[in-house]
């Protein structure tokens, strides 16, 4: 069963609005457009709750290294979800 990204398992400092324009419901073609904004916990929650989804990891040992990965400043300019995904699949193990 894959594991559930909590709030708890972030490490950083979030506003926690809720924008329905980011929920798990979204369908992936409209995940491709939408921005992420890096200082909505909700966003980078559902970000690596899809990440884990996709991999079908059991366990919270990547959740933390994840978001600090998105939080680097090589990833300062990237705020899509389709290329912070395709970014996570070059730089994170099956």
């Amino acid at each position: 069963m894959v594991y559930q990204v909590k709030r708890d398992d972030l490490t950083r400092k979030y506003r926690w609005f809720n924008d329905p324009g980011t929920t798990p419901n979204t369908s992936n073609s409209q995940k491709e457009h939408i921005q992420v904004k890096k200082t909505e916990g909700y966003e980078i929650l559902y970000l690596i709750q899809d990440f884990y989804n996709e991999r079908g990891w059991s366990t919270e040992k990547w959740v933390k290294i994840i978001e600090a990965y998105l939080h680097t400043n090589s990833l300062s300019d990237v705020h899509t979800h389709k290329k912070l995904i395709e970014l996570l699949r070059r730089n994170f193990p099956k």
